[in-house]
């Protein structure tokens, strides 16, 4: 093998093109973090890339994902309701209007975010090993963890650098795979080879919303469960949404993104 062909395998010229395309777009994104350091007190790691809008406001957290020749599927089932949402799980770090210091929001908050798109929990990856865990799962969980990582490290230096003391922090996957969306009917599947029927499709879509549990709450946040609803709400405040985009589609997902309705919504 060449030394071009491992410098390839790596995925580092994807992640160097990636940052060097925003940066040379007009868009309203700048690279804020490349390679870029954190850490909680239970891990720390890197972060690819963190684009970070005009306003100042919101932060996306890119990893890049380089795979050859591939396509991750992406199950939607019918009765689920085939369209398309705006609604996202999105960290947001607000201070108080009395205190620098004291947050009143500082966790995952479903927003409106656009552009729209499909969302599904069910990946498909070829190749994959079926005895470990399955790899956007593992590599979503790295990203919403990082994404906690990072707004904890900022967390301090919010109300002196960012007007207006809010910021929201954005998951993203970008990968060179193609990304598919099977929708089927759950009562065409056979029951006893679990096989789809023939009146699934397939379609190719620029990107996608991955919402799912991809970790617990550190120890000291679990909140105490006394009734049905703070057990729903355990469960939703676990989940993260995770974008995931293909490479070729990542600048008409920028040119197009925005959170919507902020004050007017429901914080959750």
């Amino acid at each position: 093998m060449s030394l071009q062909s491992h410098v390839n395998n790596s995925g580092f010229p994807l992640q160097i093109a990636i940052a060097q395309n925003i940066r040379d777009s007009d868009l309203p994104w700048q690279v804020l973090y490349q390679e870029h350091y954190w850490r909680t007190d239970l891990e720390d790691g890197f972060i690819d890339i963190a684009i970070e809008n005009t306003s100042e406001c919101c932060l996306i957290n890119i990893e890049c994902k380089r795979v050859r020749d591939s396509h991750w599927t992406f199950l939607l089932p019918r009765e689920s309701g085939i369209q398309q949402t705006p609604r996202s799980l999105v960290w947001c770090t607000e201070t108080t209007m009395l205190s620098e210091k004291v947050f009143s929001r500082f966790g995952w908050h479903e927003l409106h975010v656009e552009p729209r798109s499909y969302e599904s929990a069910f990946c498909i990856v070829p190749g994959q090993d079926s005895k470990s865990r399955p790899m956007l799962e593992r590599v979503a969980a790295q990203v919403a963890n990082s994404t906690y990582g990072l707004a904890v490290n900022e967390s301090e230096l919010l109300s002196q650098h960012y007007s207006g003391g809010i910021r929201f922090y954005v998951n993203a996957i970008v990968t060179t795979a193609s990304l598919q969306l099977c929708t089927f009917d759950p009562g065409d599947i056979d029951i006893a080879t679990g096989d789809l029927g023939e009146e699934a499709t397939f379609e190719e879509v620029p990107f996608i919303r991955f919402r799912k549990q991809l970790g617990a709450l550190p120890q000291k946040e679990l909140p105490k469960i006394s009734d049905r609803r703070g057990i729903e709400s355990f469960i939703s405040d676990s989940e993260s949404t995770v974008f995931v985009i293909n490479s070729r589609h990542l600048e008409g997902f920028l040119s197009d993104f925005k959170i919507s309705a902020m004050r007017a919504l429901q914080w959750r």
